[in-house]
């Protein structure tokens, strides 16, 4: 947990409230007025950590639904790599 917390820190990320629930929540804006908020569950009870990428509603009306996946698949794995790397 600490680990997910340093990476978000590096991309400049924010800790927020968890709308749902998550151990830690961190707001990015990775490109101008797409928000998001990275949401992390710490390992429990035999199941593994788990992430969540929920977008702002208003991001579609400033970039295309596919080009926001494709961000928010990316940025999960450059972190995922950065992590890795720092493990």
């Amino acid at each position: 947990m600490k680990q997910f917390k340093n990476v978000m820190e590096i991309f400049n990320g924010r800790p927020e409230p968890s709308p749902v629930g998550a151990d830690i929540s961190i707001a990015l804006q990775p490109l101008p007025g797409i928000p998001i908020l990275m949401c992390y569950w710490k390992p429990e009870d035999g199941l593994e950590s788990f992430l969540k990428v929920l977008v702002d509603s208003t991001a579609e009306a400033n970039l295309h639904i596919e080009s926001i996946f494709i961000l928010c698949v990316g940025l999960m794995r450059m972190f995922a790599k950065v992590a890795d790397s720092h493990g």
